[in-house]
């Protein structure tokens, strides 16, 4: 359970059989949002792929210390674990054409990041589309860029070119 318009995982829970309830994860995330997203828990690797002038940049692998990627996980931690997707060329094409269409068909343009799970049967799974990515030097965007050789600085530039 998730408020639909909130950034830095605030408001989310994750219930479980016999652990939780549905209606406790929804009144936590109302004090963010009146509009909730409720779906399904995946259990997999979580990946994160940039988007930028019309391609997908490297993959991210995200592994946090806790339970899933929270705000402490993001901002607090240091026992985070950031690399690049661990991927055979075949997923690597499937996951940044995926990430790409994901992206465009909801008329996005310019910049932006897309989250998904790589589930425990190799399936990639869509969480989101985030529209405003964190943009300081550690977050996941910048993180993306310099695997493909660019600097922050070039990065900011390309971002203010596509707008």
């Amino acid at each position: 359970v998730k408020p639909a318009r909130e950034g830095s995982s605030f408001g989310i829970s994750i219930i479980h059989p016999g652990k939780g309830s549905l209606e406790e994860a929804m009144r936590e995330a109302c004090k963010y949002d009146d509009t909730l997203i409720v779906e399904a828990y995946i259990e997999g690797e979580e990946i994160t792929v940039p988007i930028l002038e019309e391609r997908a940049l490297t993959p991210i692998c995200i592994k946090p210390k806790g339970k899933f990627y929270d705000f402490e996980a993001k901002y607090l931690s240091e026992e985070t674990i950031y690399f690049e997707a661990n991927l055979s060329q075949s997923e690597l094409s499937q996951v940044k054409e995926f990430a790409w269409h994901a992206f465009s068909c909801l008329g996005c343009s310019g910049w932006g990041r897309v989250d998904l799970i790589k589930d425990i049967k190799g399936n990639f799974q869509l969480i989101e589309v985030n529209t405003v990515p964190g943009l300081t030097e550690t977050s996941l965007v910048p993180k993306s860029a310099k695997l493909e050789g660019m600097s922050f600085e070039d990065l900011i530039l390309k971002i203010l070119r596509t707008a």
